[in-house]
């Protein structure tokens, strides 16, 4: 067969800073090979340069082919890649041009020259993840915000968007004892929405034997079974620390860790 130049289409024209220009091919009765046979292309010798590129649609293969020769007969070679070379570690990616570099991968991901790929440690936060999976926050509270508590509860987590909610699924609270340790009688915590007043979600946590310590020492709490709730009450509400008692913690300076487990969910309503 031959070669058909209506199916010849130039794509873009050479520049000084780019002198390889870019065409396309197409034909319906050749093979590659024959497309890359010399002098296949020998109409065009006038108007094609050394190292131009065509993209060939064969009748067995799409495949970029370069101008080797013009003179005396116009010869060809399949085109692999923008360069025969690639750095060790590196891959192909485009530029603000439109052309070809080579990179390494950094940041939370990096590749080995065997194509083995390793995500950084501690580089898939919560705020990454599907908010449906469990996710995870951690809050630090201050002496004195532990000393008011009760009228100021600590936001664990911030309310999440209007037709959603919260799932409690736990807490774990670390005191970092300082040099005072705090007093207390009946004031126990608890895991609520929005404020003081809102919906308990966890169990009753304990803090004699927490609170009162002189030593640095953990506790948690575990969601509260049957934590029934309005809709109202509970859709676009934070989870918050309270303290449940009938009066605020006194004297104490130490500092208080929050590690809360949660899930967001969008309402069936």
């Amino acid at each position: 067969m031959a070669f058909k130049k209506e199916n010849y289409a130039p794509i873009s024209a050479s520049f000084s800073d780019k002198p390889t220009a870019r065409a396309s091919y197409s034909t319906a009765d050749d093979n590659l090979s024959t497309v890359l046979t010399s002098g296949y292309f020998a109409d065009l010798a006038d108007v094609i340069f050394v190292n131009d590129l065509i993209y060939v649609v064969a009748t067995d293969a799409e495949q970029w082919v370069q101008i080797t020769a013009v003179s005396p007969a116009v010869t060809t070679t399949q085109f692999s890649d923008v360069n025969n070379t690639l750095a060790d570690g590196t891959i192909w990616v485009g530029d603000g041009t439109n052309s070809p570099v080579a990179v390494t991968l950094s940041g939370d991901l990096t590749i080995t020259n065997a194509g083995v790929a390793t995500v950084a440690a501690a580089a898939i936060t919560s705020a990454k993840l599907n908010e449906k999976t469990i996710q995870y926050a951690e809050v630090a509270i201050s002496s004195s915000e532990i000393l008011n508590l009760r009228a100021t509860p600590k936001t664990l987590v911030a309310a999440p968007a209007a037709g959603k909610f919260l799932e409690f699924i736990s807490l774990q609270l670390f005191l970092d004892y300082g040099s005072i340790a705090y007093t207390e009688s009946s004031d126990n915590l608890a895991v609520k929405l929005t404020d003081g007043s809102g919906a308990a979600v966890s169990q009753a946590i304990e803090t004699t034997g927490f609170i009162d310590q002189t030593a640095d020492t953990m506790t948690n709490a575990l969601p509260k079974i049957d934590a029934i709730v309005a809709a109202a009450s509970a859709t676009a509400k934070a989870l918050v620390l309270h303290n449940t008692g009938d009066g605020e913690y006194a004297l104490g300076n130490s500092v208080m860790g929050a590690k809360v487990a949660y899930r967001v969910h969008t309402t069936a309503f």
